[in-house]
């Protein structure tokens, strides 16, 4: 059984890792276990559109892949990782090829992890 986390960007501390909850409006991502008592809810607040789901899977270096990560297969293709129709697939994204997808399963253990379309964006763009 895969392990079900997700992560977010924080404006304080970058990404963090963990359980998502929505309260009140306000976006969180917390561990488990007791929180520090001088930390605020801004520590955990996180930017709703960066939440991905961790896929449950590594690329051939070991690195988790989260939905949203871009991957570089060997071939140079970039695809990213997304949820489609209850299954992690792999999309191609450049070059720009909307019919060039594959189940994420068959994908990462040839592919790497390169970057994610938040921080990376440059990533998406076409070579010239």
């Amino acid at each position: 059984m895969r392990e079900i986390k997700f992560r977010g960007r924080n404006a304080r501390h970058g990404w963090l890792t963990g359980h998502y909850v929505v309260n009140r409006g306000v976006h969180f991502i917390v561990e488990d276990g007791i929180a520090d008592p001088l930390t605020t809810w801004e520590d955990y607040a996180i930017a709703p559109e960066t939440v991905g789901q961790y896929t449950g899977l590594k690329d051939r270096n070991g690195t988790e892949v989260w939905e949203g990560d871009l991957l570089r297969t060997p071939e140079g293709d970039i695809m990213v990782a997304e949820w489609r129709d209850a299954q992690i697939i792999t999309r191609c994204v450049r070059p720009h090829n909307p019919r060039y997808i594959n189940s994420l399963t068959f994908a990462y253990p040839v592919s790497v992890v390169v970057g994610n379309i938040y921080d990376n964006p440059e990533l998406l763009e076409e070579e010239q």
